[in-house]
């Protein structure tokens, strides 16, 4: 199975670093979603999934993630890539590539190695996690935590964590397999140390590109246990206390995917929407007609406008 995913941002200013959370959520939950049926396929190799997303920020484009994902019946393979636009893209010109290569061990999703390499306003950041056979592991962060102006990770809270897009898979592996989608696991990305959970929220309905209808509404929040930046964020813009994310199926042979994320940033709102399955099939920004609803025709409701 392949999904393509857009994205992992390491950003410090305002919007942007704000943007790097929420986008590294979403890529993170998306493939954790798609890839949960391969993860259950009696066969060898699944066939691949290519997922495209655009990000919003005040209705304006800001960036794109694509995510690539292959699974077998023991091993699992996940690559983001992912970039700015629009006037972000003028102020920080982000290109950001994630990567993790794990195994199944006893039903659970275990790294064996992750990496993230990112362009940041002319800056190369990388990070570099590898995994013992016990709940060790061993990483390289560049810049360093003095370099980044940040608190470094003590080393006493690593043990037994999971890289960003292997706790995301993991938990989805489970929201699929349950009518709720509660958890959360301990994650070190290679700067920070924190917690995700999930909460599930009441059934709600959702209009995008590719899906219009009922959808399951997951909550998703981040606390940051070690690894706290001391870079200023700027005042208008607020660190969303949660993201919430739109699950749906958009098509028979699918699992559920994340069709829409959202987080208030306090005076603008950031939207992320699955543009694309199987490749993007138009250019950043211009998604396809939203689907009408059940029993009503795209011409039907134009009529109507």
């Amino acid at each position: 199975m392949i999904l393509k995913i857009p994205w992992s941002w390491k950003i410090h200013s305002p919007p942007t670093g704000i943007v790097t959370k929420v986008l590294k959520t979403l890529l993170i939950s998306t493939i954790l979603l798609a890839v949960s049926s391969a993860a259950r396929s009696d066969s060898t190799a699944v066939k691949p999934i290519e997922l495209a997303y655009d990000i919003f920020i005040g209705g304006f484009l800001a960036g794109t993630v694509d995510i690539t994902f292959r699974s077998g019946i023991d091993r699992y393979h996940i690559i983001s890539t992912g970039r700015s636009h629009g006037v972000l893209d003028f102020l920080i010109g982000f290109r950001g590539r994630n990567e993790v290569a794990g195994h199944f061990l006893r039903g659970r999703a275990k790294p064996l190695e992750y990496t993230a390499k990112g362009l940041w306003a002319g800056e190369e950041r990388s990070v570099e996690i590898e995994y013992g056979p016990g709940a060790g592991l061993r990483f390289r962060a560049r810049p360093t935590a003095v370099e980044d102006e940040r608190d470094p990770v003590p080393t006493h809270l690593l043990a037994g964590t999971t890289d960003p897009l292997s706790a995301w898979f993991q938990t989805m592996l489970r929201v699929t397999q349950s009518a709720r989608c509660d958890g959360g696991m301990a994650v070190f990305d290679g700067r920070r140390r924190y917690d995700i959970s999930f909460e599930e929220l009441a059934v709600g309905s959702v209009t995008g590109p590719l899906h219009t209808g009922p959808a399951r509404i997951c909550r998703v929040r981040q606390t940051l246990i070690a690894g706290r930046s001391h870079r200023t964020w700027l005042p208008q813009f607020a660190r969303p206390e949660w993201f919430d994310i739109w699950i749906a199926t958009v098509g028979e042979d699918l699992p559920a995917l994340p069709v829409r994320l959202h987080a208030d940033l306090g005076i603008v709102d950031l939207v992320t929407q699955l543009v694309a399955v199987g490749g993007r099939k138009l250019p950043p920004g211009e998604s396809l007609p939203t689907p009408a609803p059940a029993g009503e025709t795209n011409a039907d409701r134009d009529a109507g406008r």
